[in-house]
């Protein structure tokens, strides 16, 4: 039989990893996965476990961490998005310990480096940190269709009543996202190795690597995001050139066969990550559907 183990390797990150996988296949954060089958994230998570797939669970998911990692026996991450306090948290309160918490840059800092350490108590192996879409795009057929989501897929793991919502303008939200410094704040204090997801400029590349992440995950986010975002395997090489062979890169966007993945590693990427190929299979048959779609690929 062929190897197909992968060594997720990068000894100088803030927190070094040092990862040996039995494949370089991930599945990749997709959020709202109640939309497509009762079990949502509990479905895949099935999956994964029974192929030992490495997967990244969304923060936009319809299913508690606290459900999902403690029952996780992969290599495994959390995808993170920025977030404000929520309202109720600006105030002081006993039941805090840290005391206010405001809707402050060090408020802010404060409040994303609260959730981390929880979420790593609760098993979290990996952080994976978006940051490229502090505000969700464009995206020109839901609101066409005036998609909303039903009430039973709600985004269970992120604040119900957030500082962001009373964002009124682009200069709003531009001041809520997180900066260079922001990430690097929280990298140098977070209890587990960071990648940063969204990545797709050499420049930026190598200035994750200098704040102390352990990766990238190269990801045009499906171009949902941005309709115009470059292909990822057309700039992968000169990510992997601009950051040498340390650091980590995931590649994530646009794959749907086996040879799409292994095209992707030859250019310079360490693992692959699939969206909404196993999502065509959670829809169809659940968990049985998810690793029908892995098995394909790893085949």
């Amino acid at each position: 039989p062929i190897d197909l183990s992968c060594h997720l390797y990068n000894p100088h990150s803030a927190v070094p990893l040092d990862m040996t996988l039995p494949h370089p296949l991930w599945l990749s954060p997709v959020a709202h996965q109640g939309l497509y089958h009762p079990q949502a994230e509990r479905a895949m998570l099935e999956a994964a476990n029974l192929l030992n797939t490495p997967c990244i669970f969304s923060c936009q998911g319809n299913t508690l961490f606290s459900a999902l990692l403690p029952k996780t026996t992969v290599a495994h991450a959390v995808q993170w998005y920025w977030q404000a306090p929520p309202q109720s948290l600006a105030q002081p309160s006993s039941q805090h310990n840290v005391g206010q918490i405001n809707n402050t840059k060090q408020g802010r800092r404060d409040y994303n480096l609260q959730l981390v350490e929880k979420l790593a108590t609760q098993g979290m192996q990996l952080l994976v940190i978006t940051i490229d879409a502090p505000h969700s795009g464009i995206r020109a057929v839901s609101r066409r269709v005036q998609a909303t989501l039903p009430s039973y897929c709600q985004a269970v793991n992120l604040p119900q009543s957030s500082a962001r919502g009373t964002a009124q303008s682009v200069n709003d939200l531009l001041a809520q996202a997180p900066d260079w410094a922001d990430i690097e704040w929280l990298v140098k204090r977070s209890p587990v190795p960071v990648l940063l997801k969204g990545i797709l400029h050499p420049n930026d590349a190598k200035r994750a690597r200098d704040i102390g992440c352990a990766g990238i995950v190269a990801s045009n986010h499906g171009q949902r995001v941005l309709a115009d975002a470059i292909a990822v395997a057309d700039i992968l090489p000169e990510l992997r050139h601009s950051v040498g062979d340390d650091m980590v890169i995931i590649a994530d966007g646009g794959v749907r066969s086996g040879s799409d993945a292994a095209k992707l590693i030859a250019l310079g990427a360490d693992g692959v990550g699939i969206g909404s190929g196993y999502i065509y299979g959670l829809a169809l048959a659940g968990a049985l559907g998810v690793a029908h779609v892995n098995k394909i690929l790893l085949e």
